[in-house]
């Protein structure tokens, strides 16, 4: 969850800017070779990667880019892929997270 909190916060601006936070993070790890103190993201474990992949896939999936239980259920029809229930809430999770920077 905190991945997802981090890209969500770092793809959205400061007031007054029109440049992503992300952009800035980018600009000065490159520059330093560190993260900037503020920079809120953080490295993706791997073990749970593919959650985060399935959640980006869904919500590209669904036709109103929300991910709801319904596109869940109707993404993983047609994937043949049955999720464990924390898997789910971690999906629904995300998205929670997201309307909170939308």
């Amino acid at each position: 969850m905190n991945y997802g909190r981090g890209v969500f916060w770092a793809s959205g601006h400061d007031k007054g800017s029109d440049v992503p936070r992300s952009t800035f993070f980018d600009d000065y790890l490159k520059r330093r070779g560190k993260r900037h103190r503020h920079d809120k993201r953080v490295d993706l474990d791997q073990d749970v990667s593919y959650i985060w992949s399935w959640y980006v896939n869904i919500k590209n999936f669904s036709p109103d880019g929300r991910v709801t239980h319904m596109s869940i259920e109707t993404w993983q029809r047609i994937k043949n892929t049955d999720l464990l229930d924390w898997e789910i809430e971690a999906i629904e999770g995300l998205e929670v997270e997201w309307s909170k920077y939308r």
